[in-house]
């Protein structure tokens, strides 16, 4: 049975690549190929930009003693994309999957629906786990001399790595289930604790980064301070031949994965099960009339902030927006005396301060897919909007609407006030405002568009159309592709165009392209939409 609920789980986490979501049906061997082709492109336009980073740092490393660092570095950054690709998903797809109560009716074992469903988990968080760990292993091996026994260990080291992380992502699932499922607001209730957990999670892991460079620079002062990382030690140590540590590494994670596992395996059926509690009274409210465009954006918020699942993971790039302000504000003189150090020492002819601030600004922008799965988060009941009176050009414009007003708001005010602090030249710093609220409102109407021409109404849990959804991997992945391309390019031509000359013509190239992918969404992407 569970080699059955196994390749169900399989065949649900990878249907967005062989099924057309609109018809159900398999797609053409030409689709197939081109969405493979074009998600191999930006796996290896990734991959490459961590081997050549990671390289540096083999580099550096091979045969100075401290080669167990590197690996700590690597283990420590797969760990940070496993814990982004993977937190936001257990709750959802293990409590909340729409299948949960029916499965559970029939005679099948809830350990083995328990373990169905971690293993999808597990395979998606592997994925994006192998971005990271896979260029830094090829690094290795190329700056190392090849060792078929090292290599071994890492792959080893990588299994572990995920086991660690799907035990961090069991515990806060199994706490944000607990606590919401006695609470009524339990989507807010999830954000708040998610949130709180990466947080205090991230604190720790810069600190631990903090404590192994103090380490590398001053051994002999903080030898104290060895015993308090040795798992972080163990961890580099056995990806390097140290068959202790590998076993240390082994013991603690797999301890930290079962454990885990008991506890859920323990309490799966009660939560999964629990619709009771947090049932309030009906209350007798007076009804107003509103207009039609406010009413479909008040439809598009109350899905929003009625999913968990949505709103961390469509919606979580928008806290990044106000942090970028933050660490600008905080070290607002380093960041323009490196700038300005740039543009003396490398030729560059003007500051590059308001292109550097638009571009992450622009990558933050790509990190909020609010409109990308807002289609297929219909799902069966998509009949009910198209039912009622209502064009359908309003129902577009309403999600459109809302992805700009949640996105755009912030990013215009946050990066304003970024360029205020930095005291950046009015035109240049025009420009690294307009430049990421443009870039919102494109990754908005792609995004969008790219779901209406091919949605997945068919769903059993929320984390399919959010998570596993090619429109959200295009403007996100896709995004941050583009971005990078832009800065690459900039390199290339800052010996005759200035950066202000350059922003000027991204943002003219930004605008251009969002017009047409507004054009095109309002076009043929509503035609599209009263086929559905």
């Amino acid at each position: 049975m569970i080699k059955v609920l196994l390749k169900k789980q399989l065949k649900e986490t990878a249907s967005f690549l062989f099924s057309d979501r609109k018809t159900g049906y398999r797609k053409s061997a030409a689709r197939i190929a081109a969405f493979a082709l074009l998600m191999a492109f930006i796996g290896l336009s990734l991959g490459f930009t961590c081997y050549l980073f990671f390289y540096e740092l083999a580099f550096a490393l091979v045969g100075t003693g401290a080669e167990w660092f590197y690996f700590t570095t690597v283990g420590l950054a797969t760990i940070f994309i496993g814990i982004i690709g993977n937190v936001f998903n257990v709750n959802s797809a293990l409590y909340l999957a729409k299948d949960n109560e029916f499965l559970l009716s029939m005679p099948i074992k809830p350990s083995a629906i328990l373990f169905a469903r971690i293993a999808g988990i597990w395979i998606y968080s592997l994925l994006y786990e192998l971005i990271v760990f896979l260029p830094a292993v090829i690094a290795w091996q190329v700056a190392a001399s090849f060792s078929a026994l090292t290599l071994l260990m890492q792959i080893c080291v990588l299994f572990l790595i995920s086991l660690f992380v799907m035990a961090l992502s069991l515990g806060l699932g199994y706490l944000v289930a607990k606590i919401s499922v006695r609470l009524k607001n339990k989507s807010v209730v999830s954000v708040i604790i998610s949130i709180t957990f990466i947080v205090v999670f991230y604190y720790f892991y810069f600190r631990a980064t903090t404590l192994l460079n103090e380490f590398l620079a001053n051994a002999s002062e903080i030898s104290g301070k060895f015993k308090a990382i040795y798992p972080l030690y163990a961890l580099g140590s056995a990806a390097v031949g140290d068959g202790l540590s590998l076993l240390a590494v082994f013991g603690i994670n797999t301890a930290l994965f079962g454990l885990c596992y008991f506890i859920l395996a323990k309490s799966f059926v009660k939560i999964a099960t629990d619709k009771k509690a947090g049932a309030k009274a009906e209350k007798n409210k007076g009804y107003h009339v509103v207009g039609l465009n406010r009413a479909l954006l008040k439809r598009e918020a109350k899905r929003f902030v009625s999913s968990s699942a949505y709103m961390l993971n469509s919606g979580i790039g928008v806290l990044f927006i106000p942090a970028v302000f933050v660490v600008a504000v905080i070290y607002s003189g380093d960041i323009v005396e490196i700038s300005a150090a740039l543009f003396i020492e490398t030729g560059i002819l003007g500051n590059p301060l308001a292109l550097a601030v638009a571009i992450v600004f622009g990558v933050t922008s790509t990190m909020i897919a609010i409109s990308a799965p807002s289609v297929s988060l219909e799902g069966k009941g998509l009949w009910i909007i198209r039912s009622l009176p209502i064009p359908a050009k309003k129902v577009v414009g309403a999600k459109f609407a809302f992805h700009a007003l949640v996105a755009g708001i912030p990013m215009a005010v946050f990066s304003a006030a970024t360029v205020i602090v930095l005291k950046i030249p009015f035109l240049s710093a025009v420009l690294a405002v307009l430049f990421p609220v443009i870039a919102v409102m494109l990754v908005d109407a792609t995004g969008l568009y790219l779901d209406v021409k091919s949605p997945n109404l068919n769903w059993t849990s929320q984390n399919v159309p959010i998570k596993q959804n090619s429109s959200v991997m295009v403007i996100t992945l896709g995004g941050m592709g583009v971005f990078a391309v832009f800065a690459a390019i900039f390199f290339a031509v800052k010996g005759f165009m200035s950066p202000t000359a350059y922003l000027a013509v991204l943002t003219a190239v930004l605008a251009v392209a969002c017009a047409f992918m507004t054009y095109r969404l309002f076009g043929k992407g509503v035609k599209t939409f009263e086929t559905l």
